[in-house]
C-alpha cells in the first residue's frame, strides 16, 4: 500500500499573528523615529521671542552691568541667546523666619541685588518649549548666561511670542 501523501496547509495561529503584528509595530516605530520633525516648528516670520532672565543676590559691581544692546550667549555652548531690550534692578530680599512672633517675612539684604533682564530673540516652537539657536528653555529653566560685562546663573521667570 502506498501512502499517500498529505500536503499540509498551513494554518495561522495565534503566535504567528503576534509575531506579525509585532514586526509592524517596531517598524513603524523606527519609521516615525527617523522621520518626524526635529527640527521644531518655526514661529511665524518677524516673530520675535521676548523672555525675562532673573539673577538673584547679586553684588552692586554686577547689577548694574548689563546694558541694553548687549546680546547675551548661554555660558556653557556659548550659543546667542538675543539681545537686552530692558534691565531692571531691585533690592535682594529673602525669606527670613521671626522668632518672637513666629512670621516669615521677605527682608531685604544689604548690598545685594536682583537684576531682570529683558531679552528679545528669533525663536522656533517645539513641543510646547522655546529654542533660540538651538538651545531649548522655558520658564523656569535654569541658564549659565554672559555677555560683555557680566555673567551669572539665572532663571527665565517669563516668556511670550509675538
Amino acid at each position: 500500500m502506498e501512502k499517500k501523501q498529505m500536503k499540509k496547509k498551513h494554518r495561522f495561529n495565534l503566535f504567528d499573528v503576534l509575531i506579525i503584528v509585532l514586526v509592524i509595530a517596531v517598524a513603524a516605530a523606527v519609521f516615525w523615529f527617523f522621520n518626524r520633525d526635529k527640527g521644531g516648528t518655526i514661529l511665524a516670520a518677524g516673530t520675535k521671542v521676548t523672555y525675562q532672565l532673573e539673577i538673584t543676590n547679586v553684588p552692586q559691581e554686577v547689577a548694574y552691568s548689563p546694558r541694553i544692546g548687549d546680546y547675551v550667549k548661554e555660558g556653557v555652548r556659548k550659543v546667542r541667546l538675543g539681545k537686552i531690550v530692558g534691565v531692571d534692578v531691585q533690592p535682594y530680599e529673602k525669606l527670613t523666619r521671626n522668632l518672637i512672633d513666629d512670621t516669615i517675612n521677605l527682608t531685604p539684604v544689604p548690598d545685594r541685588y536682583t537684576v531682570v533682564i529683558t531679552c528679545e530673540a528669533d525663536g522656533k516652537l517645539s513641543g510646547g518649549r522655546v529654542s533660540v539657536n538651538g538651545h531649548v528653555f522655558g520658564v523656569g529653566s535654569e541658564i549659565a548666561l554672559q555677555s560683555k560685562n557680566f555673567a551669572g546663573t539665572s532663571y527665565c521667570i517669563t516668556m511670550k511670542t509675538k
